[in-house]
């Protein structure tokens, strides 16, 4: 198999006026559900992530769901968490300490060059690059791919030149292939030709891949499929980071009393939610007809594109209530919804890594993890963060509602 890289099939931006849109909530459900709409995202940015698991349907897509879904079971969630995200915290705030703290003795840093510190140490274990957490030259390297392979995985929702972001990521997906993913396939493979198999090691996405006995993987399928995954596991987490400490401190200036829920997983894991639904990224999931759809709020004929604007269906009324648009920790919503929306997808695609971010809270039989968002939280709170002062927040050149820059202090730490 060789999907990774060849051409796609032209496709209208998501934001095109053109686009057929389901807009409210249940709309958007029956269009990430609907049988005869597959998935047509990452057209535009092919050459970075064409192939990757969120570009694919029927039993393709099906059989790689259930391959890559065990990464995410709850016998490597504590791991995750516990053994690779802590320690890396820990790291990230000594460093900020000794790298950040000015003449008056207080730590102002950019609050998402340090969640990305954080959170790509989680990255790195779950694709599996083999990087020592006291490595820092080779964590600011992969940070530089990292920073490319965003632009090229976002370009639909870039405001920037796409021919010269997308020469750029597909560049740094060659370094990111040559000094992170071939070296790790390649020490994975003598492990499993030496021992017969992986199964004595830890687990990870690129020994998963290559353990397959279905099917044989190529390079170049691999190192799609790692992008996909370094993008997804570092940048969902720190975006919503930030932007629920953001809201958090806002919702303080008028409910001082939450205050001190800062150390409660359950709060904080509430607000990271109501964060996410407000907040979903790359906000209009796009699907290609391949047959006559119709629905409440469209009708699409075959080979149509059609999209689930999340941004609209998440701020639907009829299911979150008056005023959707603010960030309301006490709002009560319908029953059949989830407080985060669908941030996270729906469907055949809902993203398999929710549990990482979000934590195994309520699941049955299974060790509670506080998921990487609320862990982010509460360690920043302890250290006493707040904005600054000094400098003014940088949103991205686009559509896609994150922050590039976003000054903070720690007093505490």
């Amino acid at each position: 198999m060789s999907a990774a890289g060849s051409n796609a099939p032209a496709a209208p931006l998501p934001t095109d006026p053109g686009v057929l849109k389901a807009c409210t909530f249940d709309g958007a459900r029956a269009t990430l559900k609907h049988k005869d709409l597959v998935s047509a995202r990452h057209l535009t940015g092919w050459p970075v992530m064409g192939g990757a698991i969120v570009t694919m349907d029927g039993p393709a897509h099906r059989a790689r769901r259930k391959l890559e879904s065990a990464l995410f079971g709850p016998k490597n969630l504590p791991r995750y968490e516990l053994e690779v995200l802590q320690p890396a915290i820990d790291t990230a705030l000594r460093q900020a300490a000794e790298q950040h703290r000015e003449e008056d003795g207080v730590v102002r840093l950019d609050l998402v060059a340090l969640g990305r510190r954080m959170m790509i140490s989680i990255s790195a274990a779950i694709v599996g690059l083999d990087i020592a957490n006291d490595d820092e030259a080779r964590f600011r390297r992969l940070d530089d791919c990292l920073t490319a392979l965003i632009g090229g995985v976002t370009i639909e929702w870039s405001h920037d030149d796409h021919t010269e972001v997308l020469a750029r990521a597909v560049e740094w997906k060659r370094v990111f292939g040559d000094e992170f993913v071939a070296p790790a396939m390649e020490r994975r493979r003598a492990v499993i030709a030496r021992a017969g198999s992986w199964a004595d090691e830890q687990p990870d996405l690129i020994s998963t891949l290559l353990s397959d006995a279905e099917q044989q993987w190529s390079y170049d399928d691999v190192l799609t499929e790692s992008v996909q995954y370094l993008v997804a596991s570092s940048g969902t987490s720190v975006t919503s980071t930030v932007h629920t400490i953001n809201h958090l401190i806002e919702w303080f200036e008028e409910h001082p009393d939450d205050r001190a829920r800062v150390g409660d997983a359950d709060f904080l894991r509430q607000a990271a939610m109501e964060s996410l639904r407000l907040h979903p990224g790359p906000h209009i999931l796009m699907r290609r007809a391949v047959a006559d759809v119709e629905t409440a709020e469209f009708t699409a004929h075959e080979g149509d594109f059609v999209g689930a604007d999340l941004r609209q269906a998440n701020r639907d009324p009829e299911v979150f209530g008056e005023n959707p648009e603010r960030f309301d920790l006490e709002r009560e919503i319908r029953k059949d919804a989830q407080r985060d929306g669908f941030t996270f997808g729906g469907g055949r695609h809902v993203c398999i890594g929710r549990p990482l971010a979000l934590g195994t809270y309520g699941r049955r039989g299974e060790e509670d993890v506080d998921g990487t968002i609320v862990r982010a939280l509460r360690t920043l709170f302890a250290a006493g963060v707040r904005p600054s002062q000094t400098a003014t927040p940088r949103r991205a050149n686009g559509v896609d509602d994150r922050f590039e820059f976003f000054p903070v202090v720690l007093a505490d730490l």
